[in-house]
């Protein structure tokens, strides 16, 4: 449980970054690429004395961590168009209820996770969805503008591609840690993962200087990179450790996770940054408790 709680503050942490990023005026996609080189560097530093032992089997989960890294910078690419076609609200909401794909997927594909189901548990998960639609609820305001793009309509497969691919990194991740990893954790998987991730960023970010100089990182980016990646890097590690702390049971554990983060998001965002939650989403937080209780206990 120790891990678990872990896990959650330090994913908190990375959000509470990103919040931050606007009021320092740092750029989002610069400060990502970073992160994924510090992922490497950390990983690295702490695990090169062990790299021959790790890497030996590397031909059986190589493949895995290549496709993941894809999909990392993927998922963070498509995040962005959504927000930008179909506004924050959606996005959020797609990105929220994307737990339910390794729940799903857990249930079907390791069988342990369906006998540990109870019909409280199954009651709790059910919850959980109505928990997520009720904490990301915001009442239109008359002073609230919609996007008038023409285009927006035939943009509706954004946020359900973020939907999917934000579920199916947690689902493979819970697969591969489960078929490839059952002994122990292997921190070059991870490594393996943040390495591709970063490849195609910094890629990308040598297309957008290439066109526009000012694309290159500034100082305070590289610093924001280093803050985020730090708990980035640690936050996947401890992710495959709770995994196997709870059998690899991902119906119980990211619909925990997912609303965890949503409560304690919304109460740091209340307490630090001023954002007022409607009764609404103080449903939508009571309901995430029970889920909580349920699932747990």
């Amino acid at each position: 449980m120790f891990a678990f709680i872990v896990w959650i503050l330090l994913t908190v942490w990375m959000f509470v970054c990103f919040r931050l990023l606007e009021r320092y005026q740092a750029r989002t996609f610069q400060v990502i690429v970073v992160n994924y080189w510090a992922c490497c560097a950390l990983g690295f530093s702490l695990h090169a004395s062990e790299f021959t032992r790790y890497t030996a089997g590397a031909d059986h989960w190589l493949v895995w961590a290549l496709g993941l890294g894809v999909m990392f910078i993927s998922t963070f690419y498509l995040t962005g168009l959504a927000t930008k076609a179909l506004g924050l609200s959606v996005v959020t909401l797609a990105s929220k209820l994307s737990f339910v794909i390794p729940s799903l997927l857990s249930l079907f594909l390791i069988p342990s996770a369906l006998a540990e189901m109870t019909w409280l548990k199954w009651l709790g998960l059910l919850l959980g969805f109505v928990a997520v639609f009720c904490s990301v609820y915001q009442p239109k305001t008359k002073n609230q503008t919609e996007p008038t793009n023409s285009s927006i309509p035939k943009n509706w497969w954004l946020p359900l591609l973020v939907f999917v691919m934000g579920g199916l990194v947690d689902a493979f991740l819970n697969i591969a840690n489960e078929r490839f990893f059952v002994a122990e954790s292997n921190p070059f998987f991870v490594i393996s993962i943040f390495g591709v991730s970063a490849f195609l960023g910094s890629t990308a970010l040598g297309i957008m200087f290439y066109k526009d100089p000012k694309a290159r990182p500034k100082r305070q980016e590289f610093l924001w990179g280093a803050l985020l990646g730090i708990p980035n890097y640690a936050s996947v590690e401890v992710m495959l450790l709770v995994l196997k702390d709870f059998n690899n049971n991902g119906a119980l554990v990211f619909p925990v996770y997912n609303l965890s983060i949503i409560g304690l998001s919304a109460l740091i965002g209340a307490v630090f940054f001023a954002e007022r939650l409607n009764a609404i989403n103080y449903l939508g937080l009571a309901l995430a408790c029970l889920t909580i209780f349920l699932m747990l206990f």
